[in-house]
């Protein structure tokens, strides 16, 4: 049940550090690359989901939208568009550690095909990550120790959704909408939305 991830939260939520990576390169899907592509690690924050997918025995939590948390379209809309593919975090047996990648982006042109990892933590054997203790490395043209934040994002009770909204039996928070004038939104219900904030005066 462990290596199923039965154990293991299902949906966190991804803060990375404020780092700039000003020459990053780019292998397309088709076999081409670019170098000096910057890359903006904080636009990779946001919410992370398990699925199917196992590495080394472990789930993969992988990006999704920002607008809706839903998973990346896997189908290209038109000819010649390539499809956006969604941020990894997951573990490589390889490294003795979790990682963070993406499978457009390396380190290098001969960056290791099977975990070309952007960053990784200490040397560790869990299977939760969020188990994962210490620091983490991060890529950004020279190795650097960074901090990552990870949290997830199921429920307990409403306490884990800040008293914003109701924990569901499913884990997951339903935030209050249209309160005094306010609307919370969030995995935990922590961001506040004022109804005169979602009107744009021209």
């Amino acid at each position: 049940r462990q290596e199923v991830g039965y154990y293991t939260c299902n949906e966190i939520t991804v803060k990375l550090p404020d780092k700039l990576w000003e020459d990053g390169i780019v292998m397309w899907p088709d076999g081409g690359y670019e170098e000096g592509m910057i890359l903006n690690y904080p636009y990779f924050n946001g919410v992370y989901r398990q699925g199917e997918e196992r590495h080394d025995r472990r789930p993969v939590y992988v990006e999704q939208k920002k607008f809706d948390g839903t998973p990346f379209d896997m189908e290209s809309p038109a000819e010649g568009y390539t499809v956006k593919s969604g941020a990894k975090f997951m573990y490589c047996k390889s490294l003795k550690a979790w990682v963070f990648t993406h499978e457009y982006i390396r380190k290098s042109k001969h960056d290791d095909p099977d975990c070309p990892w952007l960053l990784r933590s200490e040397e560790t054997y869990v299977y939760d990550i969020e188990e994962v203790e210490g620091s983490w490395q991060i890529w950004a043209g020279v190795i650097s120790d960074t901090k990552v934040g990870i949290t997830c994002n199921e429920c307990n009770d409403n306490a884990d959704c800040n008293l914003n909204g109701e924990c569901q039996s499913d884990g997951t928070c339903k935030c209050f909408d249209n309160v005094d004038g306010m609307s919370f939104l969030g995995p935990h219900c922590e961001v506040r939305l004022r109804d005169q904030c979602r009107t744009v005066v021209g």
